[in-house]
């Protein structure tokens, strides 16, 4: 009995028959019958239990798609490459958001605490102490709408 020959699948009325004979194996007292019969039965959990895992079909499929639509591979292929592209695409992109942002940050800082320097140095104690703590405000709160709204991207 080969064990890849579509012949080897079991009909219908064959599943139905071993599923009715199948607690009664132990009971078979013809060595041949029952190997025959744990055969069918192993044939037909493989059949069932096949799987595949992974970001494009399994080869099978693939096979079967070109049986329909010779390009299909190809056109499969190219779909997942493009997409992978755009993906890494994007999370580059996002990182350098991110780090621009940080610089644009850091610059706003400086600037702020140039302007409450010369503020302060000036004799505008008040005005400077205001520049300062409305800076480390403005910093705090572009902070913390930042991080809500990077959470949210995927």
């Amino acid at each position: 009995m080969k064990k890849n020959d579509k012949a080897d699948i079991p009909k219908q009325s064959e599943i139905i028959e071993i599923e009715k004979e199948v607690p009664a194996i132990s009971k078979v007292k013809n060595p041949q019958l029952k190997t025959e019969i744990e055969a069918q039965v192993l044939v037909f959990e493989k059949k069932i239990t096949t799987q595949f895992r992974g970001p494009l079909p399994a080869p099978e499929t693939l096979q079967q798609y070109k049986e329909i639509y010779p390009d299909s591979i190809k056109k499969i292929f190219d779909n997942f490459e493009c997409n992978a592209k755009n993906r890494r695409k994007l999370e580059r992109a996002k990182i350098r958001q991110g780090t621009t942002g940080l610089w644009m940050c850091f610059i706003l800082c400086l600037c702020f605490l140039g302007v409450a320097t010369y503020l302060i140095m000036n004799g505008f104690g008040v005005a400077g102490i205001a520049t300062v703590m409305s800076a480390v405000a403005a910093i705090l709160i572009s902070l913390v709408i930042g991080k809500k709204y990077s959470s949210k991207i995927p």
